[in-house]
């Protein structure tokens, strides 16, 4: 007896294709002006004429997707702009935490102040 939803052969029934979900996932990453913003500069970082600054992005968006990165490290990255005496202040105490990731953000974000200066 045959259905119309038997396959014949003994084939196995078509699995939904890869492509249908990085579409999915790229059409949900465009929802939203921010979301399509921060979209356009992952997928366009590599043709800036600068050199590391790709490394620099997935290193920078590896940490704050990590799920061993703690709260607090990833605020501190995003303070990290700030060069005013409390955010200074404020880096130099995480120096003596006991999360290794707020010691380590500590640690990026005073490397790449003393690279530009």
């Amino acid at each position: 007896m045959k259905t119309a939803c038997s396959f014949p052969f003994g084939a196995a029934p078509p699995r939904p294709l890869r492509f249908k979900g990085k579409f999915r996932d790229t059409m949900r990453r465009l929802k939203t002006p921010k979301s399509t913003l921060l979209f356009a500069v992952e997928q366009g970082i590599g043709f800036v004429p600068v050199p590391g600054l790709n490394e620099g992005y997935s290193a920078l968006t590896s940490m704050l997707t990590d799920a061993e990165l703690s709260p607090r490290a990833a605020s501190l990255l995003m303070l990290s702009s700030d060069r005013s005496d409390e955010i200074r202040t404020l880096i130099e105490g995480s120096f003596q935490d006991d999360d290794w990731s707020v010691k380590a953000a500590a640690i990026q974000i005073t490397a790449a102040w003393k690279e530009q200066s």
